[in-house]
């Protein structure tokens, strides 16, 4: 029977997009109309926004409580005040990349407020703490890490606003690091502050990024050669803070391309494969707070998650390797977007062996809502479409608006209940002789395309479809089928028909989203037992009765799967919804990877006795 159901639906699906392909004839574009574009990216950005600049959530970021850790007070303290600067530095440089003038006079005063306190020798925070090798410990460390996240945020607004006294103080805290190296540097303290976690010596290594920021923007090399030194010192993964790891690697490769010595490339490359193949790299496609499952547990973080993602798209743009833009995609889809909570904050999760586990929230207003907002500014600018002479590449279909000095383009997207996504690219400004290139990516199963209203004759080449020139005003629409994949514990892709042996313990994959099961939806599938038996997911999606989800940017994506639960003989249904819309939902338990199979498998596992009365025939 299932084969035969499977047949079918793929028949009806290949009618499908004959007819699409038919009705793509006219003049007039009306392959995408009645569809209800969406700007899930757009909305996401902006929930973050609202947070760091609203006032209905708190803590609210008050000019007092961004300024606690330099403007200090030890008998009111904020959380997290000893990583002076970590907070207020992380504000500035989102704040400063939005380009909003409804924000420019505070942050202007904000930054004004900052310098204000700002030590002799050029550090914010404790000007007791003395780097002496003998005498440094985690608050030391601490007090680095912060100040060097400060340093990327000055600099960044002096990338946007100038101002000589902010690039001033931010030399003046370069020097700071630079008369502080020799102690932090000794060999002998990497060995004591083994194991100190978010106080070990990735709070030294992490400043990297802000010393080659510094040599960009005051002409010096001095500080970048120092972050080459710096960052010899990093240990192996080991059991360390993956966010400060991960921001170390970013900074190696901002010294690749300060230096364009391919050693700095090839050590980051190495880390990173590395990192990809081992058991670091986890079911949601990106890691954990800690390597090695160390202090944190099972849980991950925003910050982690963020740089994470942002490394692999970075190491993409300098290496041309897919492999690396397919990580960042998944966990830009999954981890990243999974890790958003309603209120628009990142930060923690607990998660499972299975799934995730229904917890509190844990928002991390002092580190991961600055940084996943700041990781969104940077995909949009900086990999959402890449530059090559006189063409570009899409390369991520972010429902945002791109804008550049030659082209302005606006993505929107739509999924559909018959296995499709949908896009709409609109040209809103485009220079004179500009070619497109849309990447089609690997989860498109197949792939129409129409601009102006008619159809593109083309098939892709290295995974780009040619466009041709585009002109202001072109609608480009783009309907992909979405492939389906079973991700198994070494994290390849699979189809049901590439499947060797069964069951499979993996993840269900729609297109690049993860499917999961959560207690929002179906209660009983997430209760105990929950070592149900899980059919191969059908092609058609649920009856929306079924299911009455908060929000849904994805509905085409939801699907119907047939079951045998663990604990007792039945034949049940229950619905995969992209885990990433746990951000509109509640928190709540979701199951993520399970056993899969096919009927005929299921028959003969389990006795004839057992299933007749619920397993149709």
């Amino acid at each position: 029977m299932y084969k035969h159901q499977n047949f079918i639906s793929r028949f009806l699906l290949s009618l499908i997009f004959i007819a699409a392909m038919a009705c793509s004839t006219s003049e007039t574009d009306k392959s995408n109309e009645g569809q209800d574009f969406t700007s899930e990216f757009q909305v996401r950005k902006q929930m973050a926004i609202h947070r760091l600049t609203g006032t209905a959530i708190q803590p609210v970021f008050s000019d007092a409580f961004i300024l606690a850790d330099v403007d200090l007070n030890p008998d009111n303290p904020r959380r997290f005040y000893n990583f002076s600067g970590d907070l207020s530095g992380r504000y500035v440089e989102a704040i400063a990349a939005l380009q909003d003038e409804k924000h420019e006079s505070r942050l202007h005063r904000l930054v004004e407020e900052i310098l204000q306190n700002q030590k002799t020798d050029g550090r914010f925070g404790d000007d007791q703490l003395r780097y002496i090798a003998e005498e440094i410990d985690g608050e030391h460390m601490a007090l680095l890490w912060g100040n060097g996240r400060m340093l990327v945020g000055l600099l960044t607004y002096y990338q946007y606003y100038g101002g000589d006294e902010v690039l001033k103080a931010a030399q003046k805290l370069g020097d700071f690091f630079i008369t502080t190296y020799n102690a932090s540097a000794q060999p002998a303290l990497r060995e004591k502050l083994r194991g100190y976690g978010a106080k070990g010596i990735i709070c030294f290594t992490q400043y990297i990024e802000g010393l080659v920021m510094l040599s960009e923007a005051s002409g010096e090399d001095t500080y970048a050669r120092y972050a080459e030194n710096t960052y010899q010192i990093l240990p192996e993964r080991g059991i360390q803070h993956t966010h400060g790891y991960l921001s170390t690697l970013r900074g190696v490769l901002m010294l690749y391309s300060y230096f364009n010595e391919p050693r700095h490339l090839q050590f980051v490359e190495n880390a990173m494969n590395d990192l990809l193949a081992s058991d670091d790299y986890t079911s949601f496609f990106s890691v954990r707070e800690y390597f090695g499952k160390g202090y944190g547990g099972d849980r991950d973080e925003g910050c982690s998650t963020a740089d994470f993602m942002l490394l692999c798209f970075e190491l993409y743009q300098h290496t041309g390797r897919k492999h690396f833009l397919n990580a960042g995609e998944k966990a830009l889809y999954n981890a990243f977007y999974f890790n958003q909570y309603p209120s628009g904050d990142f930060g923690h999760h607990d998660l499972s062996p299975i799934g995730s586990k229904a917890t509190h929230s844990m928002a991390a207003w002092w580190c991961c809502t600055m940084h996943g907002l700041r990781a969104m500014q940077k995909l949009v600018q900086k990999h959402m479409v890449r530059t090559q002479a006189n063409r570009k590449y899409l390369e991520l279909f972010l429902e945002d608006t791109y804008d550049d000095n030659a082209l302005s383009v606006k993505v929107q997207s739509a999924s559909n209940p018959d296995n499709t996504q949908h896009y709409s690219i609109d040209i809103l400004n485009a220079e004179a002789g500009l070619e497109l290139f849309i990447r089609i990516p690997d989860w498109s199963k197949s792939t129409l395309l129409r601009k102006r209203g008619q159809a593109i004759e083309s098939t892709p080449d290295n995974g780009y479809i040619a466009i041709g020139e585009v002109k202001n005003g072109d609608r480009i629409n783009l309907i992909m089928e979405l492939e389906r994949y079973y991700a198994g514990a070494d994290k390849a892709l699979r189809n049901e028909h590439s499947l060797d042996k069964l069951p499979l313990r993996a993840m269900f994959m729609k297109g690049p989203r993860i499917m999961g099961v959560d207690a929002a939806i179906d209660p009983q599938f997430n209760a105990e037992p929950s070592n149900h038996l899980v059919l191969f997911p059908d092609m058609e999606g649920p009856d929306p009765s079924k299911f009455n989800p908060k929000r849904s940017f994805m509905p085409g994506y939801y699907t119907t799967a047939s079951y045998i639960p663990g604990g007792y003989p039945a034949y049940l249904q229950t619905v995969f919804r992209p885990i990433s819309e746990l951000t509109f939902d509640r928190r709540d338990h979701m199951i993520m990877r399970m056993d899969f199979t096919n009927e005929e498998n299921a028959r003969s596992r389990i006795s004839a006795s057992v299933l007749s009365p619920w397993m149709p025939d």
